[in-house]
């Protein structure tokens, strides 16, 4: 697989319901075969040496396995790990896609404009602006607790602080 900074993925066990094993969908080939069949398993992936600097799994819970006691980081994370990537970006809970894909486009966006921009920092940066465009309806705001975006902004400020 070619040398990437960056590798982003949906994952999604169901969408593939012959498949027991967590994996991504991908563009299927015109043609199927064995070894390219679009569908991209854990141990394919596991078995990959990535050059990755960050790998975003942007579906719902995909730090998780397949069981319902997993360990943390397991399945498709945990591939990732094993075909060397040097950090992931997943989710141990059900996420909007809407939110998801501005969240993340927001982050890539930030570190772009600015190199010096960690992957931390730039999630904070993005969550923030999220919250700003929230303004008017934030009870439907998909990003928010449901505690209100104050508290959320003081958390991200604090997480900020503490990474600088």
């Amino acid at each position: 697989m070619p040398s990437s900074r960056l590798l982003k993925g949906e994952g999604n066990r169901s969408a593939h319901s012959s498949r027991t094993m967590p994996g991504l969908i991908l563009t299927p080939p015109d043609t199927a075969t064995e070894e390219d069949d679009g569908y991209l398993s854990a141990s394919e992936i596991a078995a990959l040496k990535l050059d990755a600097d960050w790998v975003i799994l942007s579906a719902c819970n995909t730090a998780a396995g397949a069981a319902t006691r997993a360990e943390a980081l397991s399945g498709l994370a945990r591939a990732f790990i094993y075909a060397q990537a040097r950090a992931l970006l997943v989710s141990h809970w059900e996420v909007y896609s809407d939110a998801t894909v501005k969240l993340i486009t927001t982050a890539i966006r930030e570190m772009a404009r600015d190199p010096e921009v960690g992957r931390a920092e730039a999630l904070r940066r993005s969550m923030l602006t999220l919250i700003d465009k929230c303004g008017q309806y934030r009870r439907r705001c998909p990003l928010l607790p449901t505690d209100g975006a104050h508290s959320f902004r003081r958390m991200t400020s604090r997480v900020g602080r503490e990474l600088a």
